[in-house]
């Protein structure tokens, strides 16, 4: 072969190494592709997720997000545990019932850790201490985690058998206390509150489980197991952004309420952001007040599965604390 034939086979395969180093680039630049879904619907709990998305904080990490509204924790789950879709969001005892179950999925986030489920009741009420609810009527959705956690909150504060308990759905357990029907209502506290305060245009009164030993771990960053295991630098990126989205919530409540509402106009703003300024307060607990945004403690975790099993709601529990969460994702 000729110089001149040997110049042109060089250049030739210059090229096509030029061609598949930039083929390779590209495919390595283009985002990759996730999906998360809530665990519940039009809550100031899903905005921090949207924030993260509009402050580029996933975009970041090299991710394209598709963020889904949800029908419960259970339900996120399961749509975690079969493959459906990439991350949820869930509550720690629907998740710890899930792997009881034999779903493989682990919590690697600690979003909303002291448990916002309280007692909420009229404005004046007096109804700040568990002693005060003595010859109440409470009133709760049937089969919620707080009716059933109700029964262990009565017998730790010696009020077996001293409080009268109400069945009604959501809705209408609200109205109940509104009406003065009923004393006080069982519910998520940022949620209720938002509401209960614009019917009755002031503050109603909370007291909340948590402060009268009943805590309980509440939402976090659920993923696969098989996720977890084959692809960890993923699971890192999407916790990283994640948090961030979480932490910015924290600080400015009412950016995060209108990156829910732009995307779900028929939302009010301002209750929205009520709902987040409610949700990110409880983002810590005594054992992690000190650590970074979704750390979670193995004492919190076991004081969860502790009262999940003092109430009934967890039949199966593992010795195996790494079988429910994990922190190799927190930042420190």
């Amino acid at each position: 072969m000729d110089r001149k034939k040997r110049l042109v086979v060089v250049g030739l395969l210059l090229a096509v190494v030029l061609v598949v180093t930039l083929a390779l680039v590209n495919r390595k630049q283009e985002p990759q592709k996730v999906s998360i879904v809530l665990s519940w619907f039009a809550t100031g709990l899903n905005a921090p997720h949207y924030l993260a998305e509009d402050l580029g904080y996933y975009a970041d990490e090299g991710l394209t997000v598709e963020i889904l509204e949800g029908k419960g924790s259970g339900q996120a789950v399961k749509l975690v545990g079969n493959g459906t879709n990439t991350f949820g969001v869930a509550d720690a005892a629907a998740m710890a019932q899930s792997i009881g179950a034999g779903v493989p999925v682990t919590m690697v986030a600690g979003l909303v850790q002291k448990s916002p489920v309280a007692i909420l009741s009229r404005p004046n009420s007096g109804m700040t201490t568990p002693e005060s609810l003595r010859g109440k009527q409470i009133v709760m959705p049937p089969d919620s985690g707080q009716a059933q956690m109700f029964p262990v909150f009565l017998a730790l504060n010696d009020l077996e058998g001293a409080v009268t308990v109400l069945s009604a759905e959501a809705t209408a357990s609200i109205n109940l206390v509104l009406n003065e029907k009923a004393d006080g209502v069982g519910n998520y506290a940022p949620t209720a509150y938002t509401i209960m305060e614009e019917a009755l245009g002031e503050p109603p009164t909370i007291l909340y489980y948590a402060d009268y030993g009943v805590q309980t771990l509440s939402s976090g960053l659920v993923v696969n197991n098989n996720t977890l295991k084959k692809n960890p630098e993923l699971v890192a990126k999407f916790t990283r952004a994640t948090v961030r989205g979480w932490e910015a919530a924290r600080e400015n409540p009412r950016a995060a309420a209108e990156s829910y509402v732009k995307r779900f106009p028929e939302l009010d703003v301002d209750s929205i952001t009520k709902m987040v300024e409610g949700f990110t307060s409880l983002m810590s607990t005594e054992y992690t007040k000190d650590m970074p945004v979704g750390w979670m403690s193995e004492e919190d975790w076991l004081q969860t599965l502790d009262i999940l099993e003092a109430s009934g709601m967890l039949q199966q529990r593992d010795a195996d604390m790494s079988k429910y969460y994990t922190n190799e994702f927190i930042t420190k």
